[in-house]
């Protein structure tokens, strides 16, 4: 995963907001998956192409947490998104 790499939601993915969670919908894989709190944020970021320093930066801005452990945090969940093809590089 590049550091200066921008990323985006995958545009073939839906999304609704269901009790508090992001239930998200592959229609090409036919698969179904739910994320929660921080995540939900980091998903509503990626509405725009953003880097992970971007992600980053506005996830330390929102919430109580130190920027090594997040950017830990981000990097390993856009890892694994990508992995998922819920996102792509921009």
């Amino acid at each position: 995963m590049s550091t200066k790499a921008t990323y985006r939601r995958n545009a073939d993915i839906l999304a609704a907001s269901l009790d508090g969670e992001l239930v998200m919908m592959s229609i090409q894989a036919g698969n179904y998956y739910s994320i929660g709190g921080v995540g939900t944020r980091v998903w509503e970021l990626l509405e725009q192409p953003k880097s992970l320093e971007e992600l980053v930066d506005a996830v330390v801005a929102d919430y109580a947490v130190e920027r090594d452990r997040c950017a830990m945090d981000v990097a390993a969940f856009v890892d694994e998104l990508l992995g998922l093809n819920l996102i792509e590089q921009a």
